[in-house]
């Protein structure tokens, strides 16, 4: 059974890096310096509760080789939140914001035969820069597409087992937002990646790749009662999904008639599936914006390029381009 690489290697090809092997060797854990360790000995505060009050857009946070910036959806504003916090770093990727804004989520990647894969957390202005996982060999390969639960409290991710590629396992965690309570999501089949929480915050969607194919299940977020919501044939790749802000419709990357990845919705249920992009180059990551008016992606083939396109495919528009991964900043509606 092949690995599901697909979108790893699409982030990746954004910008100029390839994938690197795996890493080996001891990991870099004090030794980067400002980097304080959450879950040892240390106290983080989980983002504020969500309300019901409409979110307005705010920032991107966006993924590149050297760190993490923010930009506003104009394209105008860019500004460096933080370097990459590894010493030999090969980029930054799959920032993901807060619920209440106040802080991104983001993995690090050190190049091939460096340490120090994991995940960590920025305030949104630079301060309080913490490790939140420390991805180590001989059990870990890489920490990757960190999501928050609805209420800050908890941060789902794909990591990937240390081993050869064509026997390391990708399954999903749940840890703390203060890095404490790590542990597998569930016993899944096959290879789960791009973990997506429910708005209501009880059901989690991921994308799962075993003997049956690939499709896109949700899963109760305490680990019970699987379910398939999307599956197509052989080849079509569905997965990346993202929930709409009132948890009605998901958009996800699938491949086209043309064996290109495009940016689809279809409703949560699976049902009333509709394409929104037909460019040659891949598109990838969708997510939609705040107000659920918009979904962003990343178009990649001559570089990562951040789009942004009406909640029906229609007015794309670049952003910015340079970007390795990228998440939409909720703001309360004053």
């Amino acid at each position: 059974m092949p690995k599901p690489f697909r979108r790893r290697v699409l982030r990746r090809r954004a910008g100029t890096a390839t994938v690197a092997a795996l890493a080996t060797g001891a990991v870099i854990a004090a030794a980067v310096v400002g980097v304080q360790w959450l879950g040892r000995g240390t106290t983080a505060q989980p983002a504020n509760h969500p309300t019901t009050a409409p979110h307005v857009n705010g920032a991107f946070a966006i993924a590149r080789h050297d760190g993490i910036y923010e930009v506003q959806p104009d394209g105008s504003g860019l500004r460096k939140v933080t370097d990459c916090p590894l010493p030999d770093c090969d980029g930054t990727h799959s920032p993901a914001w807060s619920p209440d804004g106040s802080k991104i989520v983001f993995a690090a990647l050190p190049k091939e035969g460096g340490a120090g894969e994991g995940l960590f957390v920025i305030g949104a202005d630079g301060s309080g820069l913490a490790r939140l996982t420390d991805c180590a060999p001989p059990g870990c390969g890489e920490d990757w597409d960190p999501a928050w639960s609805p209420d800050g409290s908890k941060i789902v991710f794909t990591r990937l087992g240390k081993g050869p590629l064509d026997q390391a396992t990708i399954e999903l965690y749940v840890v703390n937002a203060d890095g404490s309570g790590l542990g597998r999501l569930a016993d899944l089949p096959g290879y789960a990646e791009t973990p997506a929480w429910s708005p209501d915050g009880g059901r989690i969607a991921f994308d799962l790749q075993d003997e049956n194919g690939q499709r896109i299940e949700v899963i109760r977020a305490d680990g019970s009662h699987r379910s398939v919501i999307f599956q197509e044939p052989p080849g079509s790749g569905p997965g990346a999904p993202a929930w709409s802000p009132d948890g009605s419709r998901i958009a996800f990357v699938m491949a086209g008639a043309e064996g290109n990845p495009d940016i689809f919705v279809m409703d949560a249920d699976g049902s009333h599936v509709t394409r929104l992009t037909t460019d040659p180059s891949p598109d990838v990551d969708p997510i939609w914006s705040p107000d659920g008016s918009k979904i962003a992606f990343v178009r990649t083939g001559s570089g990562g390029k951040l789009f942004v396109m009406d909640a029906d495919g229609g007015n794309p528009r670049l952003v910015v381009e340079d970007v390795l991964g990228m998440s939409w900043q909720a703001l309360p509606e004053r």
